[in-house]
């Protein structure tokens, strides 16, 4: 009788990709990374689109800045229904074409009546 033959005992060779596999992946990816990008940037316009309306349908006043201040601070004294600190200073900074640096104390700047108090 014949004894069956043993398969001869191989190292596993790790798994490749090939090109094909590989320009797939990137692709993906790619798309990926377009696609997040693209829900950022409506997600961001429609909160934008949100304040806008919350506080366009507010009265402004202007402000008169004192040593101290912060944009911060000055959103948070005017707080709005449905519109976060951080939104409403972005609003306020928009408005005045403000592009970060420091206030001045004695410096306009034009804000929305609190709409809660």
């Amino acid at each position: 009788a014949r004894r069956p033959e043993r398969a001869s005992a191989r190292k596993a060779e790790p798994a490749r990709l090939t090109v094909r596999q590989a320009a797939l992946f990137l692709a993906l990816g790619c798309g990926l990374v377009v696609a997040l990008l693209a829900a950022s940037a409506v997600s961001d316009s429609l909160s934008r689109g949100r304040v806008a309306a919350a506080v366009g349908a507010l009265p402004v006043e202007t402000v008169v800045v004192e040593e101290g201040d912060s944009l911060w601070s000055i959103a948070e004294e005017r707080p709005c229904e449905g519109v976060s600190t951080s939104e409403l200073v972005r609003w306020i900074e928009e408005q005045n074409g403000f592009s970060g640096g420091a206030l001045v104390a004695g410096q306009r700047l034009v804000v929305p009546a609190s709409s809660l108090g």
